[in-house]
């Protein structure tokens, strides 16, 4: 029977603990990167007036599917731009100051409108739903 001294328990106490720090620096940065690429894929989306995927994107707690479909109708995106951006509740939550260029298909008429966007990391499914409805378009 081997017997651990003082030293080599702290020596491996020390180890674990910067593993686990690591693994969580890790997952943080997992988050960070898929933030990064749901918003990439939701800008660029909002820009082809790709509604479809726009509502991929929003929480269904939020706005049912075709709900979301239907609130899109007749829209078109002339620019999306993300004015600000902050992040909260431990880099889990995301808010975003946005504004939208647009005009309904059957009108010329262009219009603006300035929002707030509430992101939240879905740990469950391991990913980034937007939490707060689309904007009124009038």
């Amino acid at each position: 029977m081997r017997i651990i001294s003082i030293g080599q328990l702290t020596i491996c106490l020390i180890v674990l603990s910067f593993l686990f720090h690591g693994c969580s620096t890790l997952s943080n940065q997992y988050e960070k990167d898929e933030y990064e690429r749901t918003m990439f894929d939701y800008d660029t989306a909002m820009q082809l007036s790709e509604f479809n995927v726009v509502c991929k994107f929003l929480d269904s707690a939020v706005m049912e599917r075709d709900a979301c479909l239907a609130h899109y109708d007749n829209l078109k995106i002339i620019e999306y731009e993300v004015l600000e951006v902050e992040v909260v509740e431990e880099k889990k939550k995301v808010t975003q100051s946005v504004v939208v260029d647009y005009h309904f298909r059957d009108q010329v008429v262009l219009k603006k409108v300035q929002y707030e966007q509430t992101w939240k990391y879905q740990e469950d499914v391991k990913t980034w739903l937007l939490q707060s409805e689309p904007p009124m378009f009038e």
